[in-house]
């Protein structure tokens, strides 16, 4: 009994309780007495599908013949006898697994006038990618904070009841010592404290609870469940008279970060009720959101990002169906500011007073109205300016920024149809803030530049720009350009890049539209010497013939900038990073991978003699070297703390593509988790989507944060 206690959970102890105390004498009897029915059987491949230690599983096992319902248990196992599996009666393998190896099980099936059948099966349970990180030691006691008598229960209705616990170090991991008394079959309890299930037999059950924390600290309890007769068996049903199926829709209705989610699933045929399961999970798999039994599958995402979520129907008759379900969550709206003084709609006219009842038509007009402090609030919808660049020009004043925002991030598109060398959008204020659109062109000849900047103290964040193919001549181009060039030594300064999604820079239908001759084009250029240039959690990927990121002036070498460069995520782009005059500046928790596209260019560059703070970047697979600190010369050395990750293996990313169609959030396990500096700079203090850095003991590297 011990054995079945350590390795199965309760539900299999209990299963078993209830084969011991029947005697298997009775099971002989009861099967003869039903020799007039079909025999019943197992139907289950003997070698069952494989699983992960830590990741969930979950198979159900299937029988034919005899008399529904089924009723199983398991006999014996040996092998890894894997800790975290637990087996239900209605035959339900599932859990997160503790250890890995391969465990061979004897099950056995029960039907309703007695007969039984039992077969061996095997599991595999492999060794997870990556152990969970190490978490400070618990610096308060470990203890069992549930009553000592459970919620009463009656047999043959679902009961649910979750253990707590308090102190210590999370994550628990909850398991049963020992039962006295009826110990219910029916009832399944989880590693997560779930002592759940439809209880078989009526009596009262004591059971003693263990947990330990995350550091080894245990604490234990005996606590009490009573489960009274039911007022009346249950009635007998008449066989599915269809067979049971999915109906919802494969994508389910769309979520937010940070807003509450709800979608009930929908089946058809076999006889209710039914009962709903996720079997696995892939991509995000956000911790926020879970499926009730009920088919409701709702709660609140805390990670932006795409989830494919396989879920399992089952109706009172043990039929099963499956379904493969997407899910999209967005990132967090940014905040309806509150009190915007000016607000403008695709369906307004610039004839209007700008109000909410009376919007105006074009962002850039009703910015230009507003006074030092004020803010604009846009609509979602395409703002299309022609053969027009759309020009923001008024100015705030300091501590007092003019704001342009979308209400809703990415849903507010600026475009345009010029050609040649021109802009978009033209940022000619001071002390402003543009915030949450897309920038785009749609000429088939393409324009050189995204949004142009011409004057210090600016904000550019949350912004998607995208689609800007140059000309191929000789005056380059960029997604965001700071005015200045190689001949010009500027000085703006004060201008913060953050959050910005930047692609397809000169590129057109996944490759480089000019050679690798013409005059380069970056995704992000800061040709300036002035300081306190910030570039931060900024994506950049497919820019050709330049740099993902170019920060400083050649004619100001060893000017005292003070930049900062941290938690970019680049890759698949001509050029990694590179600094051009950088005395003070810190370049930290960079992804820059796969790089040199058309060129040798390097992850890193920067000129000699600069003193420039290099640390705890992650570099990969760049052409030129993933240094190059003297113009040109590769420099392989690993700099403080310094990681190099490829990509391609599938433990950075939750979903690697080079060509930018993947999702670059980390992914559990991740080595950029708590690898970054948390210290110098300063850091950002929230990443891309807007969650709150450092969510563990130190930054991440990257542009995400990992939530969970």
């Amino acid at each position: 009994m011990a054995f079945f206690k350590k390795f199965f959970g309760v539900s299999s102890l209990l299963a078993l309780a209830f084969t011991v105390a029947c005697g298997s004498g009775q099971s002989a009897t009861l099967a003869s007495r039903a020799s007039s029915h079909s025999i019943v059987s197992i139907t289950s491949p003997s070698t069952l599908p494989s699983g992960v230690v830590s990741t969930l599983y979950s198979t159900a096992l299937t029988a034919t013949g005899g008399t529904s319902p089924y009723t199983w248990a398991i006999k014996s196992c040996s092998g890894a006898c894997n800790t975290g599996l637990g087996f239900n009666a209605a035959g339900l393998l599932s859990g997160v697994p503790v250890n890995a190896g391969t465990s061979t099980f004897t099950f056995a099936v029960t039907d309703a006038k007695g007969q039984t059948a039992s077969a061996p099966m095997s599991v595999t349970i492999g060794t997870a990618a990556n152990p969970p990180a190490t978490t400070p030691p618990a610096n308060t006691a470990l203890t069992i904070t549930s009553p000592s008598t459970l919620p009463s229960g009656v047999v043959s209705t679902f009961y649910s009841a979750p253990l707590t616990a308090t102190g210590g170090t999370s994550p628990y991991t909850w398991s049963i010592k020992g039962c006295a008394g009826a110990c219910n079959t029916g009832l399944g309890f989880s590693n997560s404290g779930l002592l759940s299930g439809t209880p078989i037999n009526a009596g009262t059950s004591t059971f003693t609870f263990a947990v330990t924390d995350s550091k080894g600290q245990t604490a234990s309890a005996p606590m009490n469940i009573a489960i009274g007769a039911a007022t009346a068996p249950p009635a007998t049903t008449a066989p599915p008279t269809s067979p049971l199926s999915i109906t919802s829709s494969s994508t389910l209705p769309n979520g937010s970060v940070s807003a509450a989610y709800s979608a009930s699933l929908s089946a058809t045929g076999g006889t209710t009720p039914y009962a709903w399961t996720i079997r696995s999970c892939s991509g995000v798999c956000d911790a926020g959101l879970s499926l009730s039994q009920a088919g409701a599958f709702s709660g609140t995402p805390t990670q932006s990002g795409a989830t494919t979520y396989n879920v399992v129907v089952s109706d009172a008759n043990g039929q099963t169906a499956s379904a493969s379900l997407n899910l999209t969550v967005a990132a967090a709206a940014a905040p309806n500011p509150s009190g915007a003084n000016y607000y403008v709609s695709p369906s307004g006219s610039n004839s209007g007073s700008c109000t909410q009842s009376s919007p105006c038509a074009t962002p850039d007009y009703a910015f230009n109205r507003a006074s030092p402090g004020e803010t604009v609030q846009v609509a979602a919808g395409t703002y299309d300016y022609g053969s027009s660049a759309a020009q923001f020009t008024k100015s705030g004043s300091a501590g007092k920024y003019i704001t342009v925002t979308c209400a809703t991030r990415g849903a507010c598109k600026i475009q345009n149809s010029v050609t040649g060398n021109s802009t978009v959008v033209v940022l000619g204020g001071s002390y402003i803030t543009f915030d949450g659109f897309e920038v785009t062109n749609t000429s088939s000849a393409g324009n050189n530049l995204g949004l142009y900047v011409t004057t210090s103290y600016v904000n550019i964040t949350r912004n998607t720009i995208h689609g800007i193919q140059t000309d191929c001549g000789s005056n380059g181009g960029g997604g965001i350009q700071i005015a200045g060039s190689g001949s010009s030594n500027s000085d703006l300064n004060h201008i913060t890049i953050d959050s910005n999604l930047i692609y397809d820079i000169n590129y057109r239908n996944g490759s480089p539209k000019c050679t690798s001759s013409t005059v380069q084009s970056d995704g992000i250029l800061v040709e300036t010497a002035g300081t306190a240039n910030v570039v931060t959690n900024n994506i950049v990927h497919h820019t050709s013939g330049g740099w993902g990121i170019l920060v400083g002036n050649s004619n100001a070498t060893n000017n005292n900038v003070n930049s900062l460069i941290s938690n970019n995520t680049v890759f698949s782009t001509t050029g990694g990073i590179i600094v051009m005059s950088g005395n003070g500046t810190t370049i930290s928790n960079n992804i820059v991978a796969n790089t040199g596209q058309q060129t040798s260019r390097c992850g890193i560059t920067a000129p000699p003699g600069v003193s420039i703070t290099y640390l705890n970047n992650d570099l990969w697979n760049n052409a030129g070297g993933n240094y190059c600190l003297q113009w040109g010369t590769s420099n392989q050395s690993v700099h403080s703390n310094d990681i190099s990750l490829d990509p391609a293996l599938g433990t950075t990313f939750v979903n690697w593509q080079a060509d930018g169609s993947g999702d670059y959030h980390l992914k559990p396990g991740s080595p950029a988790i708590d690898a970054g500096n948390s210290t110098v700079g300063p850091p950002p203090t929230a990443d891309f989507d807007g969650n709150p850095r450092p969510k563990g003991a130190r930054h991440d590297i990257g542009a995400y944060e990992y939530q969970n």
